[in-house]
């Protein structure tokens, strides 16, 4: 049985991409006014200095405050804009890697006690009112998540939840006019961004069971004499293949295990992290069209992989894993079929980046007076929390960095000094994994033997503390922080 390794690939250019973080993430901006492309560098900064805070104590004054809100009340400003220069600073991370995970979910932002904001809708079910969120993230197959592709921010009608639809009528309905239209957008653009990119990096575009439809794969199938980006689907459907193979579930159980691969299953709320050991199997299948779908030539069936794999001996009182994996790549050998289990458990950064989004940058306490004005905080929120992740990701894997590519001097003497209880400085800059664990211990983390290296939330509680006090310390101390 193997493992998973994780051969961490050093970011590009990570002094560049990490250190004056604002000025070089959006350095494209154009907002249409050098004075907004200003002001957002000024808001992302401000919001990652003090993560999670509200906008009166993120902005240090009520003059600053007040010109947050008009940045995010401005016509000018909307999520598209905020997010584009991200999206560029994230593709000269993608440059010179030969393959990128886009990992796309959806999420929903509940704002039911905002009952002075416009433009909201349901959100979840019935009771609760909010937005939708679906990011695509871009991750290298290791796991460092290099920024975000796509972001669809929007309100949900109020008459969504009026009437019921009958099937026939969900059948009819015009595939644009559905919300599931999300996942064939998320995958249009990250089409078109490796176009932009001379199809150098080839992405392949990872899905959830809410993403198995048959209009996705399709949406490749049109393109596949153009090489466009892959598929990987967990499948929701057992639903009947081409020919004589049956349904999907019981063809695929038919199959022999090729062997077994184990995997590290993240920690949950109420349950430990531990290791799992899967059974694999693979096989070429063959989707069938859908029968209600007219003319036959726009519709038809076509051949994937399927990867399905499940649990040896799960712990009792417990569900065991098993996933049935669709995918556009061919899927020949065990190896093969190992890497796309890999592959997918890399979405579970998605599921933390969420986390983050809402438990760090607390995005559902924002207070706006209009939806346009929460979607663009949102944007802004969800490229903080992506830079969160990274700079977890790089402390984890790459610890014997200097804390300079990433910390200010005054950032780290002040951090050593209060950890330590002394006004001495070490000789040296200390390595990145030292201030990381110095962070999270100022965010609540023991640092104990049996603890491992501390999680996005804890660091991000961290930060917020670290800013406040370097800027203490930078004020009496200036002249121990020119490095």
């Amino acid at each position: 049985m193997k493992k998973r390794q994780q051969s961490a690939q050093e970011p590009r250019e990570l002094d560049s991409e990490v250190a004056n973080w604002g000025a070089q993430e959006f350095a494209s901006a154009n907002i249409g006014d050098a004075r907004l492309n200003a002001r957002l560098i000024a808001v992302a900064e401000a919001f990652m200095q003090k993560p999670g805070a509200s906008v009166p104590k993120a902005s240090a004054s009520w003059a600053g405050a007040k010109g947050v809100y008009r940045f995010f009340d401005n016509a000018k400003v909307n999520s598209q804009n905020i997010l584009s220069p991200h999206t560029e600073s994230t593709k000269r991370r993608i440059e010179g890697r030969e393959l990128v995970l886009a990992i796309q979910d959806t999420s929903t932002i509940d704002y039911s006690t905002r009952d002075a904001t416009d433009d909201i809708g349901p959100a979840g079910n019935r009771l609760t009112r909010g937005l939708m969120l679906h990011p695509t993230l871009a991750v290298t197959p290791e796991g460092t998540p290099l920024g975000i592709l796509d972001l669809q921010i929007w309100n949900r009608p109020d008459n969504t939840w009026s009437s019921e639809l009958t099937r026939e009528e969900r059948r009819n309905t015009p595939l644009e006019d559905k919300e599931s239209m999300k996942w064939i957008n998320s995958y249009r653009k990250v089409c078109e961004i490796q176009k932009e990119m001379n199809d150098k990096v080839h992405f392949v575009n990872v899905c959830d069971r809410e993403g198995d439809m048959y209009d996705l794969f399709l949406e490749h199938h049109k393109l596949s004499t153009e090489n466009p980006p892959d598929l990987l689907v967990r499948a929701a459907k057992d639903r009947k293949l081409a020919g004589d193979s049956g349904f999907l579930w019981d063809f695929m159980e038919s199959i022999d295990v090729f062997g077994e691969y184990d995997i590290q299953v993240q920690r949950k709320v109420g349950k430990k992290a531990r290791e799992a050991t899967l059974q694999i199997r693979f096989s070429k299948i063959t989707m069938r069209r859908p029968f209600h779908r007219y003319p036959v030539k726009e519709n038809p069936s076509f051949d994937l992989y399927a990867v399905y794999t499940c649990e040896k001996n799960p712990p009792q009182k417990e569900e065991g894993i098993s996933w049935m994996l669709l995918t556009t790549m061919p899927v020949l050998t065990f190896e093969d079929a190992v890497e796309k289990v890999e592959w997918y458990t890399d979405r579970w950064i998605i599921e933390t980046f969420f986390k983050v989004l809402k438990s760090g940058c607390k995005i559902e306490n924002r207070q706006m007076k209009t939806g346009a004005r929460l979607m663009s905080c949102i944007t802004v929120d969800s490229i903080i929390a992506w830079r969160i992740l990274f700079l977890t990701f790089i402390g984890r894997e790459l610890p014997d960095l200097s804390a300079e590519i990433v910390f200010e001097p005054h950032e780290w003497q002040s951090l050593h000094c209060r950890i330590n209880n002394t006004s001495e400085l070490p000789n040296t800059v200390p390595s990145l994994y030292t201030v990381m664990i110095q962070i999270a211990k100022l965010g609540g983390f023991l640092a104990r033997k049996s603890d491992g290296f501390p999680g996005p939330i804890t660091i991000f509680q961290g930060m917020h503390v670290l800013y406040d006090m370097a800027a203490v310390y930078k004020i009496l101390r200036p002249e121990a922080t020119s490095g």
